[in-house]
């Protein structure tokens, strides 16, 4: 079948054929191509892999295999932080390093200077307060239900009657 390389009227322009990107597969350093966008700091490449449902923690091989957050992390790609986190990123993840101790995307921030590293680490930051957050409202929840289940209302309902 031939490829058509001029633009045809009835079509419009030609269009390059897409190139095929397999999600979940790791290149030879146990980086999936989310990770390679994330490290590389190709914002559109990360939100494109993300909408072609990537998944957000990467393809991670082994307990020493990075994030795409903790990638971008240790970069200071503040604006992928921004979207791996908007997306659901696992920011409690850790990996061991070379000398046997664990970190997780916010030491990774840390160790990174200047003003992006400091915005990776306000937005940790933020989605560790989103999170405790929504962990309070969930337990206040589930206690109000506990409050007025039927099994605690039940003896009470008796003695009204009476």
């Amino acid at each position: 079948m031939a490829t058509h390389t001029a633009a045809s009227p009835t079509r419009g322009p030609a269009r390059e054929p897409r190139a095929t990107v397999v999600l979940g597969r790791l290149d030879k350093a146990s980086l999936s191509p989310l990770s390679v966008a994330c490290e590389e700091n190709k914002l559109r490449k990360a939100q494109y892999l993300l909408d072609e449902r990537a998944d957000v923690n990467g393809a991670v091989a082994d307990a020493t295999t990075r994030t795409p957050l903790m990638l971008a992390c240790a970069r200071g790609h503040a604006d992928i932080v921004s979207v791996l986190l908007q997306r659901g990123a696992d920011f409690r993840r850790e990996v061991t390093v070379k000398d046997g101790t664990q970190k997780n995307a916010l030491q990774f921030a840390m160790e990174h200077k200047g003003p992006q590293a400091a915005r990776c680490i306000e937005l940790i930051q933020e989605a560790m307060r989103m999170e405790q957050q929504w962990e309070i409202l969930n337990a206040n929840e589930k206690s109000e239900k506990e409050v007025a289940s039927p099994a605690r209302v039940q003896p009470y309902l008796g003695l009204a009657r009476s």
